[in-house]
């Protein structure tokens, strides 16, 4: 059974598929996470399932070993269509990338605003994060392991953009720094530890860790630790 496709607005809750294949943003095991807007459940386009096959195939094989030959088998297509599609195996992977990107983007979206203050809220989007790295493997993959070596400038603006939106929201003294986009590497470096080791099902349990990580720079320490459930 093919995963649904998923748009950056709404966020998927779906069985484990019965086949290697699976749909963009589609859960690959139920979560924890609810969705806030229905999917459309009959859009199952051509590039949603060629992004998914880039996914899979970037897990693995590695970007550099995958071929067009191996996306278009895993998204059963022609290889005339994945070219009309995509100019090149590198646009497939940048819009990989970038579709899963807006799926995280959302899903920390929604879990941000449901909060009832700025550290809770920030906890709840976190834990959404963790929530779709665990249940999309092959996406975890993609974007903790396979940017960094393909192109690590691909998460530089959405790092940027995060760390400026969370000084602000604090209102740091000196406003957004270079030190607050290495806190975003530094929690990249993490995750991505324990997808190597083939850990990715244990994600959530870096919430501690990576609320502390984030928070800190931002609320000081005696607020990180009080909301990353760490302080005494």
């Amino acid at each position: 059974m093919r995963g649904d496709g998923i748009g950056a607005a709404a966020i998927a809750r779906n069985p484990r598929p019965k086949s290697s294949r699976v749909g963009l943003g589609s859960l690959e095991e139920a979560g924890v996470l609810t969705p806030a807007l229905a999917l459309d459940i009959g859009v199952r386009s051509r590039d949603q399932r060629i992004l998914a096959a880039m996914a899979l195939c970037c897990a693995t094989n590695s970007f550099a070993a995958t071929t067009i030959a191996d996306i278009v088998g895993e998204a059963q297509i022609s290889r005339a269509t994945f070219y009309k599609h995509f100019a090149s195996k590198r646009a497939c992977f940048d819009a990989s990338v970038a579709s899963f990107a807006l799926t995280l983007e959302a899903a920390a979206t929604e879990a941000y605003a449901s909060g009832d203050s700025p550290p809770a809220s920030l906890h709840l989007a976190i834990a959404a994060v963790l929530e779709l790295l665990r249940a999309n493997p092959s996406f975890a993959r993609l974007m903790l392991i396979e940017v960094p070596v393909v192109d690590s400038t691909l998460l530089d603006a959405p790092r940027a953009l995060l760390a400026k939106g969370m000084a602000v929201k604090w209102g740091t003294r000196g406003g957004f720094d270079q030190s607050s986009v290495a806190v975003f590497g530094g929690a990249h470096v993490l995750m991505a530890q324990h997808v190597v080791a083939g850990r990715t099902g244990e994600l959530p349990a870096l919430l501690p860790e990576l609320v502390y990580m984030i928070l800190l720079p931002f609320a000081g320490q005696d607020r990180a630790l009080a909301q990353s459930g760490q302080g005494k």
